[in-house]
């Protein structure tokens, strides 16, 4: 709906009149009436504006006060998560004039400012910050340019949060700037000077300047900064600490002791995650603990050895979920240091219970990876979003060949909480039927499995499951499975080759289950691209093997009621034939 103005335009009848009035030149009578026709057409157009105007002032909404409405409208922003990108406006400022001119003068509603590269943006960016007028601003800005950096400085009392990334020399310059403003409201600083640091002179990190702690950002609780050095003992009462590749910019030299120093003037931590920007702790130092009582999340990225002293030195909930990728494990003593404080983590009184392991890699010659994540949850996750806060743990590791990928995987599995992980996510791990083996021995609990068909990750699973099945049925430490939910993904190549890669193996294991007297309750195939249809023949001789339920894209499989069916269709089918003269009767 759309307001129009309310004011009554001249008649038709009034404009004829005053038509007459005006000479003419002879031969313009068609040109007259065709301007009398045109004002008459704009007349009648005004007039539906009129009862536009009228008939949407009617519905109970415009009757609000305005105040009301401004309020409406942004909650309605931030339930909708659109208040960055200016995504809210089509959605308000287009119903009418009332509402376009109530969210232009909405200050709240402009203040959330996201701008990516582009010299076009630069009008709106002025022009957001316009209409914001007085409100706190937040701001995230990609500065390649520098065209910004003015403006923001000149903002500086009512920024509230503010996160730049770009090339490294633009952000530099916005750093260089900070100590001649003082940022009252600021609570959030996000600097991100990766980009292009290779084009700068070899050495040069510009640093945050101490002053810039010193009275200039009182409300500062959030800090998170990408290869630019700080002044790590000026930090303090912090919520957030996030740094990448940051060192240190005082004049005495950049210890261990003074990162827990730092950690220590910030009791309230609530993230911590630090990247490449811890020192080696140095050997025979007696370091103190320092507790973190609120932290809930905590990511380190470095050297193992480093992690594994940090982590003896935080004493931390046992509800804090940690994530740990250290350089250097090839092997399994690599890690052995590290497990220690997580194994006291995992297995502390009021940790929370894990129900399911992620485990993802491959081990090769030219790339070779390893990560072991725990959820509580039991649905399978993305291998590119377990850093979430569902994920209560993460461990990576690089091993050198197979052999140490199961000597890893081994002291990973007896150091965290197995007796409580009934599922297994191996929809991204491929190794070989041994290593398989060795990883469903460490996992008594386990009933449910998801895995893909890809790289033969599937058949080797089955392969190991079969051979767990021959281990002494009489003292059974090793799991049942219960569920096995496989996701189908089509390959070009290997599309013929689905009997042998995938259902052979599984007929194998099932069947091996089911002379040991159990079944599956649930076998479930998410096929999208359908690739089983011309496998079929090899699914009904798995139906006899399970003893519940096959499910083929959430749909129940029965092979007597698919073969009836077929026959009825076949029926069909014959009568259209013959129907329509493509086949004769019998």
């Amino acid at each position: 709906m759309v307001l129009e103005p309310t004011s009554n335009p001249t008649p038709p009848q009034k404009v004829a009149e005053a038509e007459s009035t005006v000479p003419t030149m002879p031969g313009s009578r068609i040109q007259r009436e065709i301007a009398a026709l045109e004002k008459e057409i704009a007349w009648h157009y005004a007039q539906i504006a009129v009862l536009k105007a009228k008939r949407n002032a009617l519905p109970p909404i415009c009757s609000l006060p305005n105040e009301l409405l401004c309020r409406i409208f942004t909650i309605y922003a931030v339930d909708s998560d659109s208040l960055f990108g200016l995504k809210w406006v089509k959605q308000i400022m287009y119903v009418c004039h009332r509402w376009h001119n109530l969210a232009v003068a909405t200050q709240p509603l402009w203040s959330f400012i996201q701008l990516g590269w582009g010299r076009r943006r630069i009008p709106r960016f002025y022009k957001q910050l316009e209409r914001s007028g007085a409100a706190p601003i937040t701001l995230r800005i990609e500065v390649f340019e520098g065209y910004y950096t003015p403006a923001i400085v000149e903002n500086a009392g009512r920024i509230q949060a503010v996160e730049l990334r770009g090339e490294a020399k633009n952000i530099y310059d916005f750093i260089r700037s900070l100590p001649h403003h003082d940022f009252p409201i600021l609570s959030s600083l996000n600097l991100d000077s990766s980009h292009k640091r290779d084009e700068l002179p070899e050495g040069v990190v510009e640093a945050l300047p101490e002053a810039v702690f010193d009275g200039r950002m009182p409300r500062l609780q959030e800090l998170v900064l990408r290869s630019i050095a700080i002044p790590w003992r000026s930090l303090r009462g912090l919520t957030m600490l996030c740094l990448t590749d940051c060192g240190d910019t005082a004049s005495l030299p950049h210890t261990f002791a003074v990162v827990l120093e730092m950690l220590d003037a910030c009791p309230q931590l609530r993230t911590l995650e630090l990247e490449q920007a811890m020192p080696p702790p140095l050997l025979d130092i007696h370091y103190p603990t320092v507790d973190l009582a609120a932290l809930a999340w905590i990511r380190l990225h470095d050297d193992a050895d480093t992690c594994a002293t940090l982590l003896n030195h935080l004493h931390f909930p046992p509800t804090t979920s940690v994530h740990v990728f250290p350089y250097g494990v090839r092997a399994g003593p690599d890690v052995s240091d590290l497990l220690i404080p997580i194994r006291k983590h995992l297995r502390a009184p009021a940790a929370p219970t894990a129900h399911l392991v992620h485990i993802e890699g491959t081990v090769s010659p030219d790339r070779s990876h390893y990560t072991t994540s725990l959820f509580c949850d039991t649905s399978p996750h993305d291998p590119l979003h377990t850093s979430t806060e569902r994920c209560s743990f993460s461990i990576n590791s690089h091993p050198a060949n197979e052999g140490e990928l199961r000597r890893i995987m081994t002291k990973i599995f007896k150091a965290i909480p197995v007796d409580s992980i009934t599922h297994l996510d191996a929809r991204s791990m491929t190794m070989t039927a041994h290593s398989w083996k060795a990883a469903l021995k460490l996992l008594p609990a386990l009933q449910v499995v998801y895995l893909t068909n890809l790289d033969d990750a599937a058949a080797s699973l089955f392969g190991a499951l079969a051979q767990v099945e021959q281990l002494d049925r009489e003292h059974r430490t090793f799991p049942f499975i219960r569920r096995i939910h496989i996701r189908i993904i089509s390959r070009a190549q290997e599309e013929e080759n689905f009997a042998t890669l995938l259902i052979a193996p599984l007929q194998t294991y099932l069947q091996a289950a089911f002379d040991n007297g159990y079944a599956l309750e649930r076998l479930n195939f998410e096929d999208r691209e359908w690739c089983l249809s011309k496998h079929e023949h090899e699914l009904d001789q798995l139906f006899p093997l399970i003893g519940g339920s096959m499910v083929w894209n959430e749909v129940v499989y029965d092979p007597a009621e698919r073969h009836a069916d077929r026959e009825a269709w076949e029926v069909e089918r014959r009568e259209l034939e013959i129907k329509y003269g493509i086949a004769e009767s019998n």
